[in-house]
């Protein structure tokens, strides 16, 4: 699918992009394998002269995908996208009309995860993996507590007034230890040029001590210096960054645990 190498594929702002990501979930690998699907759930019809109603064929919802997908404003909707192909879309796709539509990044159909994402910040596959803790399977079976009883404790988790806050904690460990700073790779290639910038990632990808091919120029070689030296010093900026927010967030962590100790005593 062309379209699937186009830039930003996933910013779901993007109507295409968020049915070509759920087509890639669930392993549908063209335009004409969905438009089969989509024929099937019946929401894809024509009325003819007559007054009567027949499905359209594989082919012709095959063109309306395409039509779909030529749309490339984001935070709008195709102009030729219906209310019947919105259904027919969540149907074969396995989520929301809502994500469809752009209302939400919550894929789910289940209304109970869209509040809980809405409410609590949290993506939905941490809900998903938050839930699991309350089935008979995985029910916090280290406490050794029923399904019933993590529920519950899951529950005050979710509503205590603390929680919201642990959240913003972890969200501005998010924010304030993400690289705001011009990387010096980046002052390099503003102070040389894109092009001799390449041409010294490609003299530094073959330059060895048993390297035995032509030499590179006097100014090239002082590029690939450069070069490395740039390349050494963002990775000691971004490893002592990572460092932080590490601690940061374990910081942050294990005063969530106290909470929960507290909730839940030995």
């Amino acid at each position: 699918m062309a379209y699937i190498k186009m830039k930003d594929i996933d910013d779901f702002t993007y109507f295409r992009n968020r049915i070509s990501f759920q087509m890639r979930a669930l392993g549908i690998h063209s335009t004409k394998a969905l438009s089969e699907k989509l024929r099937e759930t019946g929401f894809f019809k024509r009325t003819d002269s007559m007054g009567n109603i027949h499905l359209l064929k594989a082919s012709s919802i095959d063109k309306i995908i395409q039509k779909h997908f030529q749309h490339n404003i984001p935070n709008e909707l195709p102009d030729s996208l219906t209310a019947n192909h919105v259904q027919a879309y969540a149907n074969v796709l396995n989520c929301s009309t809502d994500f469809i539509l752009g209302n939400t990044h919550t894929i789910s159909k289940d209304i109970h995860i869209q509040d809980l994402c809405n409410r609590t910040g949290l993506t939905e596959a941490s809900i998903l993996n938050l839930l699991k803790m309350t089935d008979t399977q995985f029910a916090f079976r280290t406490l050794r507590v029923s399904a019933n009883e993590s529920r519950k404790i899951l529950n005050s988790l979710l509503t205590m007034p603390e929680f919201p806050s642990f959240i913003r904690s972890l969200s501005s460990i998010s924010y304030e230890f993400q690289d705001k700073q011009i990387s010096s790779l980046k002052k390099l290639e503003n102070e040389i040029g894109t092009a001799r910038l390449k041409t010294a990632l490609d003299w530094d990808k073959i330059l060895d001590p048993i390297y035995t091919g032509a030499e590179p120029s006097k100014l090239e070689l002082q590029d690939v210096f450069l070069l490395r030296e740039a390349m050494e010093k963002d990775y000691e900026s971004q490893s002592k960054m990572v460092q932080n927010r590490q601690l940061a967030k374990y910081q942050v962590i294990k005063d969530f645990q106290t909470i929960i100790d507290h909730l839940y005593p030995d």
